[in-house]
């Protein structure tokens, strides 16, 4: 008569559910770091400064450590330990692209801000050089700059700390004034010296005009011209006459 058969060994089935168990431990945490990264500094959301976006990260992976502790677990604390700095690894790894994307994000909202920036100064020349009063040019950048910054802060999350990224680009955005300046004055000066020569060549042209007037003015007539033609061949006829036949009594023209 066969005995009662032995009972099947729980090992294998207690280890498979410990590691099912770690697994969903570590998808939940990365899942729910990636969420809040995704909420906070995702592709559809506003740049964020660089040391907010730092201070985010270290933040949301203590959380999702905290998440992969305190959520129950079966099997050897070794294995956890292996699992929870496996997640850590994985997770640092993700902050480059977030610090990519959100690159990208602010580069876009310089550009933009650019845009804005210029064309507040076009619709003062007209896409021609500036020619202004100083005191003109210094309001219509200072316009120009309040536009651009608005179109920044529209795409940038604000910070309670310094946001690094937006103080570079006011100090790069104001250094363009200078730029303006200069341009402004090299114009100012190229309108002055053509002024100059409209007016030089304006007075030598009344010159040229008042020179030709008195010339036909004071021109001896034509008539005058044949008269002393006239004149000179009568008394070049007279000089030959009196070397040749003595002196003339022809009757000599005279004026």
């Amino acid at each position: 008569m066969l005995g009662p058969r032995p009972l099947a060994s729980k090992g294998p089935s207690r280890q498979v559910t410990a590691e099912v168990g770690l697994l969903l431990a570590v998808n939940a945490a990365r899942e729910q770091y990636e969420t809040a990264m995704e909420a906070d500094c995702g592709e559809k959301v506003p740049s964020v400064p660089a040391a907010d976006l730092q201070e985010l990260h270290t933040r949301e992976l203590s959380a999702a450590r905290a998440t992969f502790i305190g959520t129950k677990k079966m099997g050897a604390k070794e294995d956890a330990e292996l699992r929870l700095r496996k997640l850590t690894e994985d997770i640092n790894k993700r902050l480059p692209e977030y610090m990519s994307m959100n690159r990208d994000k602010t580069q876009r909202a310089i550009i933009e801000a650019n845009e804005a920036y210029e064309k507040v100064i076009l619709s003062i020349s007209g896409g021609g050089p500036l020619c202004l009063h100083p005191n003109d040019l210094k309001k219509v950048h200072d316009e120009a700059v309040t536009a651009a910054l608005k179109v920044f802060d529209a795409k940038r999350k604000r910070s309670l700390s310094k946001d690094e990224e937006r103080t570079a680009f006011i100090e790069k955005i104001t250094r363009i004034f200078d730029q303006l300046q200069t341009i402004n004055d090299n114009r100012i000066e190229y309108e002055r010296q053509e002024r100059e020569r409209e007016e030089r060549d304006r007075r030598e042209r009344a010159e040229r005009e008042r020179r030709e007037h008195m010339h036909r003015l004071y021109e001896p007539p034509q008539w005058y011209a044949i008269f002393a033609a006239i004149k000179w061949l009568t008394t070049l006829g007279a000089m030959l006459d009196e070397r040749y036949y003595g002196p003339s009594t022809r009757i000599v023209f005279q004026s």
